[in-house]
């Protein structure tokens, strides 16, 4: 690599640095206004790319519908891109919520009970 190829390799690398860290007050607003729900934090922070909608459905309890619109409305606010995968696409993250201090909270979803027993109770 020539000198003048380094030379501009480090200028790139220091405009790559001040973008990054003057866009970090904007996105981080960005993400916490849109994943306003803790499954929404889980949902985004598990939309790597390589989870499909049944995973990531079933980790936070909503349907895969409800991960389809999540991922339809992130694509069109610029948080996710969509990626081509086997048999069709997926959304992934483009920002790392770990990264811009946003905590992702651990959600338990609770096991639906069978009402027959309960009814079977309160005869």
């Amino acid at each position: 690599m020539s000198t003048i190829e380094q030379k501009m390799l480090d200028t790139l690398k220091e405009i790559h640095k001040w973008i990054k860290f003057s866009g970090w007050t904007n996105v981080k607003g960005i993400l916490l206004d849109t994943l306003d729900e803790p499954e929404k934090l889980v949902a985004y922070s598990l939309t790597t790319g390589e989870n499909g909608l049944d995973f990531i459905a079933g980790k936070i309890g909503k349907s895969r519908k409800v991960i389809q619109n999540y991922w339809a409305s992130w694509q069109k606010i610029g948080i996710v891109e969509s990626i081509s995968v086997r048999g069709g696409s997926r959304a992934r993250a483009l920002f790392d919520l770990g990264e811009l201090g946003i905590e992702i909270p651990e959600i338990i979803i609770e096991e639906e009970q069978d009402t027959t027993e309960v009814e079977k109770k309160n005869e």
